[in-house]
C-alpha cells in the first residue's frame, strides 16, 4: 500500500480513538480500513472506512495549486459525476472525500462495511449502463411497461431470472 494510504489510515484510526471514541454515532462492530486503493487519473481512488462513516477518497499525485479545505469539487468517473470535498493533512497531504455512508450503524461487522467499500469503489469505476437491457434491468419490474404479447411471451419470467 502507498504511504499516504497508510497515513491516512494511521490518522482516522487515531481520530477514532481520541476524539470520536464514545460517541453515539460510532459503531463499535466498525474499525477504521483503507479499501481498494488504485491509481485513477493522477490520483489515489479508494474507500475509507470508519466506524462513524465509508468515504471515497482521491489522494491526488501532486498538490496541484491551493487547497480549500471545505470547497467542494465535482469529479467524473466512469460511472458518473461525484461531488468530493477538499481537504488536507500534514500528514499525508491534500485529499478529497466524498460520503457514501454516514453513520455506518446499518452495517453488522467489519467484513460488512469493507465489502460495501469495495463494491462502491469499483460500481464508481464501471461505466454506467446505457444499454437498453441495462436500463431494463434498472426499472423495478412494477414499473415497467410491458405490451400484452410480451406479457404472455414471458417478459417478466426473463427478466426475473
Amino acid at each position: 500500500m502507498d504511504r499516504r494510504v497508510d497515513a491516512l489510515e494511521h490518522c482516522y484510526d487515531q481520530i477514532a480513538r481520541d476524539r470520536m471514541a464514545d460517541l453515539p454515532i460510532v459503531n463499535p462492530a466498525v474499525r477504521v480500513e483503507a479499501v481498494g486503493f488504485r491509481r485513477w487519473e493522477e490520483a489515489l481512488l479508494g474507500a475509507l472506512v470508519t466506524p462513524w462513516c465509508i468515504n471515497l477518497v482521491r489522494l491526488p499525485e501532486s498538490t496541484g495549486g491551493p487547497r480549500k479545505p471545505g470547497r467542494k469539487r465535482e469529479r467524473a468517473f466512469p460511472a458518473g459525476h461525484f461531488e468530493f470535498i477538499e481537504a488536507a493533512d500534514e500528514g499525508f497531504g491534500p485529499y478529497e472525500m466524498c460520503s457514501l455512508f454516514s453513520p455506518v450503524m446499518e452495517f453488522l461487522d467489519q467484513e460488512a462495511a469493507r465489502t460495501a467499500a469495495e463494491a462502491a469503489v469499483a460500481e464508481v469505476l464501471e461505466p454506467a449502463q446505457t444499454s437498453q437491457e441495462g436500463q431494463e434491468r434498472a426499472v423495478p419490474l412494477t414499473e415497467r411497461k410491458v405490451s400484452r404479447r410480451g406479457f404472455l411471451g414471458g417478459a417478466f419470467r426473463k427478466a426475473e431470472s
